[in-house]
Order: C-alpha cells, then sequence, then structure tokens
C-alpha cells in the first residue's frame, strides 16, 4: 500500500509490503560484503562499515542537493528584497528596497555565505568519498571510520542548517513565501525531509560523537 501524501517528495512512492511465510531464494540475496554458503555457513562481511556503502554514499550526495537548495531559497529571497519596496521612510522619497534594512541583510546575508561553505564541503567530502572508495578495492579500510563519521557530521549539520536556512529565507519574503508559486514551501519541504531519511539527524550526531570518543581515547 502506499503511505498517502507527504510535506514534500510526494512524486516519490512511500509504501509498505509485508510477507508471510516467503522464502528468498539464496541466488536473490545481496552478497557483496557478506555471504551465505551453499551449505548454509554465514560469512562475515571484512568490516561492519563496508554495509553502510551505500548509504555514506548518498549522504554524500545529499550535502550536494542540500547546498543547491539553500542557493535556490537564498536566490529567491535575495531577488525578491531586491525588488519589494515597503515603508515611506521620507515624505516624498520612494520607498527603499526591503534589503537596505539591516535586519533583512542579517537575515540572508549568513544564508548567502553558507551556500558557499556547504558546496566547499560537498566537493570535499565527495573527493574523499571517491579516494576511499578506491583505497577500498585494494583492501585498505584504514580511513573507513573516519569517512563514516564525516558523513554522518557533515548531513546531520548540512541538513539541520539548510533547513533552518530555508525556512529563513521564506520568512524574509513575508506573505509571498507562504504561497507555493514562491516555490519556498516545496524547498522547505524536500530539505526538512533530509533531516530524517538516511539517518535521522540525532543518531548520526550521537555516532559522531562516538567516533571523536575513540579518537580522543
Amino acid at each position: 500500500g502506499e503511505i498517502g501524501t507527504k510535506l514534500g517528495m510526494n512524486a516519490t512512492n512511500n509504501g509498505y509490503l509485508g510477507f508471510d511465510h516467503v522464502r528468498i531464494p539464496r541466488e536473490h540475496m545481496l552478497m557483496k560484503n557478506a555471504q551465505v554458503l551453499e551449505d548454509g555457513t554465514y560469512v562475515k562481511s571484512p568490516s561492519d562499515k563496508l554495509t553502510y556503502g551505500t548509504m555514506m554514499f548518498v549522504r554524500v550526495v545529499i550535502l550536494h542537493d542540500m547546498a543547491g537548495y539553500l542557493s535556490k531559497a537564498t536566490t529567491i529571497a535575495i531577488r525578491y528584497s531586491a525588488v519589494r519596496r515597503q515603508s515611506e521612510m521620507k515624505p516624498g522619497e520612494p520607498e527603499p528596497q526591503i534589503m537596505d534594512y539591516l535586519t533583512q541583510q542579517y537575515k540572508l546575508f549568513p544564508n548567502l555565505a553558507t551556500c558557499f561553505a556547504l558546496r566547499f564541503n560537498a566537493n570535499w567530502l565527495w573527493n574523499m568519498y571517491n579516494n576511499v572508495t578506491s583505497e577500498l578495492e585494494e583492501g585498505d579500510l584504514d580511513r573507513l571510520p573516519e569517512l563514516h563519521a564525516l558523513a554522518c557530521c557533515l548531513k546531520a549539520v548540512c541538513t539541520s542548517d539548510t533547513a533552518n536556512g530555508v525556512e529563513t529565507c521564506r520568512l524574509s519574503c513575508g506573505g509571498h513565501g507562504y504561497m507555493t508559486c514562491s516555490s519556498m514551501p516545496l524547498t522547505y519541504g524536500l530539505v526538512t525531509a533530509a533531516c530524517t531519511y538516511e539517518g535521522e539527524n540525532t543518531v548520526l550526531l550521537l555516532q559522531t560523537a562516538r567516533f571523536l570518543m575513540k579518537a580522543w581515547q
């Protein structure tokens, strides 16, 4: 069954499926890392972290997505702030652009800077992921725990910061940001979903903390 509409990503089907007395043939099992031999013997993966390989890839991609979404929201808000004029400060003079108000700048400029920070982080982590993946193919697992910890940390921080940033940009557009035609509600739905999929952020931050404690010890 289909679970129904969501805050965002409604083009993606999310459903439920139940099995009762179903046997999965051995040749249909996913055995890239761990394996089940024909005699039923279970062969453990060389590293527990290898099972997180695909999830780590998606977390790296999420960073690029967040940089794009925040850039989109910030661009919309800044362009709106340059066009929108409000409150006649001096009689007879044109109303100023709302971008001229310091409160508007305090909302938008930090998010503009964050767009660059997210993009730099995303590119850096993508390069690290590719390097570590190449090392894994040669049997070198030394940097896998560090990649896992960084992917956990940056996924949690970037999605949280982006969700807050998009909401700030939406609010900076006043009532127009509440309208779906602004694209702000849709964008917020997409980024806030990322705070929970591919690892809920609280859990990921706890995994990061555990890695840091091990490193400190």
